[in-house]
Parts: structure tokens; C-alpha cells; sequence
């Protein structure tokens, strides 16, 4: 893939489709950015490289673009779903990697879209994939993903706390969740994460465009990325 075409259209048509998602379901959007931090922190701990990074937070903040085919309805049900209402929902996944197919960036960021339900033991969806068939991005987001869903306010339950939803992170970790980047991801101080929760809420995502781009060295990494292709991690390159 030719990086020196990338430029930052391709950015913001993904921010709208999230601005677009905000306005059926504000959760959805706000959750985005929240599970996007967390990924972030996660990946910097790790020591990924800024591409890496910048394509990790892309990946994360998109990756539930796809409920933007879901109705509205559906998504803000305080109810049990039904079985054809969560077929729809499980589908969300595929639906996102659909939105983005002509996005330039999709060949990067489409592992966090598609495999952020993917579990260890391979009992997870939209592929079904278990173990080291799935990738670190998606491991990552997956955990990103759960942990911000038990900590918020929803239309079918109150949030967890802190310890507990760390708890079940723990509990489901080997089955459903990698168990080294859960015990990752429990290492984050707790004051770090009450800033991200305040910080944003259920917002309207492009409030914070200005803000993360001041603040994000992922911002930096893409004006880098843009200006020197090169600098592109190989392992990316080699898993087109």
C-alpha cells in the first residue's frame, strides 16, 4: 500500500461517521472515545511505536462504527434482546469493516473493527477466531471495550465499580480476555482512568477533535506519517 497518499480526509470522514453515531446513540459515541484512551494507554505500556499507536487509536475509535445500521431501537433497548435483535447487534463488527471498505485506512485499523468481540477460547464473533488467530489490536480493544461497557451508566443495569469490573476482567481472562494485557490493563492507576470517565462522557466527539489534537501524540504521529511515509512500522506493511 502507497502511504503517501493517506491524508487527513480519511481522518475526518471517520470522526463524522462517529458524530454521525452520536446522533442515534449518544452512548455509542462517547463510549468510543473512552474505550480509544484506554487502547492508547494500553499500547504506550506496551511500547508500540507512534504508527502503531496512531492506527491502534484509529481501530479503537471506530470500532463501533457498525452500529450505525443498527436501529436505534435496537441499541437503546432496556430490555433482553431477542434472537434476531442480537444477530443484528452481533453483526456490528462486519457492518463497520463495510462503512470504511473505501477508507484508506481501513487495511490498518480493520483488526480492532472486526475482532474487538473475538474471545481466547474462540467462542467470540463476527469470525470466530481464538488465541493467537487474533490481533494484538484486537485483544487490546476487546478488554478496552468490556471494561468501559461495565463501568457506564446503561439502559439495562447500573456500572460497576472499578474493582469489580477489574474483577471480571480477571475472572474472564484465558476464555475471553488475553490474561497478560488484563493484568496490562489492571496496573493503570485508577486516578488516570476517573480523568478519562470525566473527561468524556457521553459528548459530542468532535467537541474534543481540537482538544485531542493538541493533546494526542497520536496527532503528532499522524503530520508525521503524512510527511514521512517511511516511517510506517513494518510489521503493519507485512500484514496487509
Amino acid at each position: 500500500m502507497n502511504h503517501a497518499f493517506l491524508s487527513l480526509p480519511e481522518v475526518l470522514h471517520i470522526l463524522e461517521l462517529i458524530e454521525s453515531l452520536h446522533s442515534v446513540d449518544s452512548y455509542s459515541a462517547g463510549h468510543s472515545w473512552r474505550v480509544s484512551d484506554y487502547s492508547l494507554i494500553m499500547g504506550e505500556m506496551l511500547g508500540l511505536s507512534e504508527p502503531e499507536l496512531f492506527y491502534l487509536f484509529m481501530g479503537a475509535v471506530s470500532h463501533d462504527i457498525g452500529k450505525l445500521k443498527i436501529p436505534p431501537h435496537i441499541l437503546q433497548k432496556p430490555g433482553k434482546l431477542t434472537p434476531e435483535e442480537r444477530n443484528r447487534v452481533e453483526k456490528h463488527s462486519l457492518f463497520g469493516k463495510g462503512e470504511l471498505e473505501n477508507n484508506s485506512l481501513i487495511p490498518f485499523i480493520k483488526n480492532g473493527i472486526l475482532e474487538h468481540h473475538e474471545r481466547i477460547d474462540g467462542s467470540g464473533y463476527p469470525l470466530g477466531l481464538k488465541g493467537t488467530e487474533i490481533s494484538l489490536e484486537g485483544k487490546i480493544i476487546a478488554i478496552a471495550d468490556v471494561y468501559d461497557a461495565l463501568t457506564s451508566i446503561r439502559p439495562y443495569r447500573n456500572p460497576m465499580s472499578h474493582s469489580t469490573a477489574i474483577n471480571y476482567l480477571f475472572e474472564n481472562a484465558g476464555a475471553h480476555f488475553d490474561l497478560s494485557l488484563v493484568s496490562l490493563f489492571a496496573t493503570i492507576p485508577i486516578e488516570k482512568i476517573s480523568i478519562i470517565k470525566e473527561k468524556i462522557g457521553d459528548v459530542h466527539p468532535l467537541h474534543l477533535v481540537n482538544e485531542k489534537t493538541t493533546e494526542s501524540k497520536i496527532f503528532t504521529a499522524w503530520s508525521k506519517i503524512i510527511e514521512h511515509p517511511e516511517i510506517l512500522n513494518k510489521k503493519l506493511i507485512n500484514s496487509l
